[in-house]
């Protein structure tokens, strides 16, 4: 998640992760910052990797392999 805030005494704005504190941009137009957001929200959105499960295991069960389709299905919801 980015915020954009206006930096003080100055006519331009900042775009922050809020999550870890990084700066994106420090000085740009409002425009540009909430273009810059968008942008951004887009890429973490693609860069999202689904949730796999690893077993030990090499012989496995049926019921186990169905047990473990279901919750990768949970998983993923």
């Amino acid at each position: 998640m980015y915020i954009v805030r206006k930096v003080r005494n100055k006519d331009c704005y900042k775009v922050k992760n809020v999550e870890t504190g990084q700066v994106m941009a420090e000085c740009s137009t409002k425009e540009n910052a909430k273009e810059q957001v968008r942008l951004l929200e887009n890429i973490d959105k693609e860069n999202k990797q689904p949730v796999t499960i690893h077993t030990a295991k090499t012989n496995i069960s049926d019921e186990e392999v169905e047990d473990i389709d279901k919750t990768k299905e949970i998983i993923k919801k």
